[in-house]
């Protein structure tokens, strides 16, 4: 078992391993665990070997709450509960069908931080401080404001604590080694294996960036 949050190196010798994936994890994770995974991914990874990495499209999430479209949210009908490990687990705070966009958007960004978040939080933001917040916000940048306020908890692992724009992923997949990462697609890769959605991308196509790198 590798604990994303530990810093350390993965227990894999250098240039061993032909593909890298991971799929809706760095969201729920800080910034310097994910380039730790990225930096150690390049290290692995034999000459030519590539990483594949989803999560949540923050640009597009972005975009969607500026335009005031609760559609984007398309789970926020679904069960409030989810089956872990065979156990239901409590999801949010409050049934989300009743949430406002404003902690819907919230609660995707910086879970910790919305009043439907069920993890307990120094501070959370109400409808008001939340839409005051983004009234002059132009770049999505501004969610850094929250995802640093965030830590993560290890009793509440499904937090997402992180935002990712393609850009901010590539620049971090540059800065771990990798010379030319691109945007890719759902079922697209350069790698075979990783075209068959019976085993990859199928977590959240909908909403989900998809981004690889070569080495």
């Amino acid at each position: 078992h590798y604990d994303l949050m530990e810093l350390g190196p993965l227990p894999i010798q250098d240039n061993f391993a032909e593909l890298v994936y991971s799929s809706h994890t760095i969201e729920h994770v800080n910034d310097e665990a994910v380039k730790n995974l990225l930096k150690e991914s390049f290290r692995i990874l034999k000459p030519g070997g590539g990483i594949r990495l989803t999560t949540p499209n923050a640009w597009i999430e972005f975009q969607a709450y500026k335009r005031n479209d609760i559609s984007y949210w398309y789970w926020k009908d679904l069960k409030d509960t989810r089956l872990i490990s065979g156990k239901q687990v409590q999801m949010c705070k409050i049934p989300i069908k009743n949430a406002s966009i404003h902690q819907l958007f919230l609660h995707h960004i910086a879970s910790q931080l919305s009043e439907i978040g069920i993890s307990p939080s120094h501070k959370k933001y109400s409808d008001n401080e939340i839409k005051q917040f983004f009234e002059t916000k132009k770049n999505v940048d501004c969610l850094d404001f929250f995802t640093k306020q965030c830590v993560f908890d290890p009793n509440y692992p499904g937090q997402h604590i992180n935002w990712w724009t393609s850009e901010k992923l590539c620049s971090f997949l540059r800065e771990a080694g990798f010379t030319q990462p691109y945007v890719s697609g759902w079922g697209q890769s350069l790698f075979t294996p990783l075209r068959d959605t019976n085993f990859f991308d199928n977590t959240h196509p909908k909403i989900s960036l998809y981004v690889e790198a070569i080495k």
